[in-house]
C-alpha cells in the first residue's frame, strides 16, 4: 500500500523471495504509470518515510503488467518463480 502512494506506480505486488541470510526478503514487483519513471532506490527511499525498515522492500522489480487470473486477482505464486 505504501509504494501505491508513489506518484509513477500504478500497480504492485509484494511478495516474499528466498534469501540465503534471513530466509526470506521482500520483493516488490512495480508497474510504472504511462510516460513516468522510477529507480529501485527511489522507491526504497519512499518506503524509509513511510512504513518500517523490515518491512521496506529488498529488491524492485520493473515489470510490464502483474500476472492475473480471471477475477483480477494478481496471481503471486507467478511472481515468486519469476
Amino acid at each position: 500500500e505504501a509504494i501505491l502512494r508513489h506518484p509513477a506506480v500504478q500497480e504492485v505486488a509484494v511478495v516474499g523471495a528466498k534469501d540465503p541470510l534471513w530466509g526470506e526478503a521482500v520483493r516488490a514487483f512495480v508497474v510504472l504509470k504511462e510516460g513516468c519513471t522510477a529507480t529501485e532506490d527511489e522507491i526504497t527511499g519512499f518506503c524509509k518515510q513511510h512504513i518500517a525498515g523490515f518491512k521496506k522492500p529488498q529488491t524492485v522489480e520493473f515489470i510490464d503488467s502483474l500476472p492475473k487470473n480471471a477475477y483480477g486477482k494478481v496471481l503471486r505464486r507467478e511472481l515468486i518463480t519469476s
